[in-house]
């Protein structure tokens, strides 16, 4: 529970925990304790839902969530998303979701652990062109005919999942489905100068060290900072890492690795009671100073007044 210094979180097993008592008029199936489907699931009472998400919850699972009908707003990673009818909402582990105002009255969600999606050997080296852009997409607008077809995949998973575990092929089905309806709901979005059919290998194997590179930054970000240390974890040299993450992203290696720490640090400035000492030990910096000249240098104000102000 949050005491005023910590974020509330949820993962898979809060997750099933909380699936239990909602409210509704379908049911979940639910695969291996690792991936949860719901279509066109009500809710009956407004009054019940999820009420840990009332308060800045960090989630640590993936969330696939298609409004049927509804009007929500909800900030995700300090951004203000509108949810109505037709859209698409991702959130990713790690971001901080809060819901302020609305009520999602149908919905389709699909619900995926870290460790399971590891396991469904999605081709990554395609989608890192794209990560500046995946990384800030939390919500789409889908037309009547592609909401329809999002939430098909989702029944198609849903079915897969309630097959009887002896079925031949079973976990490979399930697998397949849940992968596919991944990379439909990424097929929805468009990406300008989209290159990655037609690039040299050298260039596929430098987008699985990005791959790497991500992974170690959302890990490590808290308590290293230096792009060697990072380099250091993927064997190459701290140039060649940084000259590939500006060739595929157009963003520093120490870009990267601040924005993850400034999101942080504005996600406990602005949603619990830590003060900025508490909040630079937390992100393990040398003292409440050296924090205050590193938030500054990237906020253009002090850790304080971005939390006097309010701002997001």
């Amino acid at each position: 529970m949050n005491n005023g210094s910590m974020i509330d979180s949820i993962d898979m097993m809060r997750m099933l925990e909380l699936n239990e008592v909602m409210d509704g008029q379908s049911v979940s199936v639910i695969y291996e304790n690792s991936c949860v489907v719901s279509t066109d699931y009500r809710h009956v009472d407004r009054q019940t839902g999820i009420p840990l998400l009332s308060r800045p919850t960090r989630m640590n699972i993936f969330v696939f969530m298609l409004c049927l009908e509804g009007d929500c707003v909800v900030q995700c990673d300090m951004q203000r998303c509108h949810i109505v009818d037709g859209t698409l909402f991702t959130c990713k582990p790690g971001s901080i979701l809060q819901v302020e105002e609305g009520h999602i009255d149908r919905l389709s969600v699909l619900i995926v652990d870290v460790a399971l999606l590891r396991l469904l050997n999605l081709h990554v080296q395609k989608l890192l062109p794209h990560y500046d852009a995946l990384q800030k997409i939390s919500l789409m607008g889908l037309s009547p005919e592609e909401a329809g077809h999002i939430n098909q995949e989702m029944k198609h998973v849903a079915h897969a999942i309630s097959r009887p575990v002896d079925h031949l092929y079973y976990h490979e089905l399930v697998h397949a489905h849940i992968t596919t309806f991944i990379y439909e709901c990424i097929s929805l979005f468009s990406f300008e100068n989209d290159r990655h059919d037609n690039v040299s290998p050298g260039f596929s194997h430098a987008r699985i060290y990005m791959d790497r590179f991500i992974n170690l930054v959302g890990l490590h970000f808290r308590e290293e900072r230096k792009i060697g240390f990072y380099a250091e974890k993927l064997h190459i040299s701290p140039k060649y890492l940084g000259s590939l993450v500006v060739q595929l992203t157009g963003r520093t290696a120490s870009q990267w690795i601040a924005g993850y720490v400034i999101a942080e640090a504005k996600a406990l400035l602005m949603n619990t009671s830590m003060s900025v000492q508490q909040i630079s030990l937390e992100l393990h910096f040398p003292n409440q100073s050296f924090f205050g000249k590193y938030f500054k240098s990237h906020m253009g104000i002090s850790p304080g007044e971005f939390r006097s102000r309010g701002l997001k």
